[in-house]
């Protein structure tokens, strides 16, 4: 038998129920990983600090709305934003400011920064605009793009104080 198996067998059993134990008598220290917290399951409006549920977000939207500008001034310049960007006059990070993160994605990939026709206020011709929902707009921009008359259409929410892109479409 070896000399450490000899010694172990010749050493009486701790009075702690077989657990080696301190020179005071308590058990040692063990470290156990602490569990972890449950992840809540995601929302679509996790991606900023805000309400958690619908009703509050209707709530929020209402509040934030009467402190807006008007929904035809945040779709005119919200159109005349993306025209300069298409047109080379704007930097294109100006317009991820007033999307949401997931609009934004799609949009940063569709644009055409090849530079175009310089945009002047005829660019604009007309805009259209509905709010069902108060807060929550739905409007279309009607802009010439060159030689061609195109629609801008978009949803604007009011809910995080601020006109959010939530839809565009162009």
């Amino acid at each position: 038998m070896s000399a450490a198996l000899a010694l172990a067998a010749e050493s009486p059993q701790p009075a702690g129920g077989g657990r080696h134990t301190g020179g005071d008598g308590r058990p040692p220290l063990s470290l156990v990983p602490a569990a972890r917290p449950a992840q809540p399951e995601a929302r679509a409006w996790d991606w900023i600090e805000g309400p958690a549920t619908a009703m509050e977000l209707r709530a929020a939207r209402r509040k934030a709305r009467g402190a807006l500008p008007a929904p035809p001034l945040a779709i005119r310049s919200m159109a005349f934003a993306l025209l300069e960007v298409e047109a080379g006059c704007r930097s294109a990070e100006q317009l991820e400011r007033c999307c949401r993160p997931d609009a934004w994605e799609c949009l940063n990939r569709r644009l055409a920064r090849s530079g175009g026709a310089f945009v002047t206020n005829r660019a604009l011709l007309r805009v259209h605009w509905q709010e069902l929902t108060p807060g929550l707009v739905d409007g279309v921009a009607v802009v010439r793009r060159g030689g061609r008359v195109a629609a801008i259409a978009m949803r604007l929410d009011a809910g995080f104080g601020r006109w959010t892109i939530t839809e565009l479409c162009f």
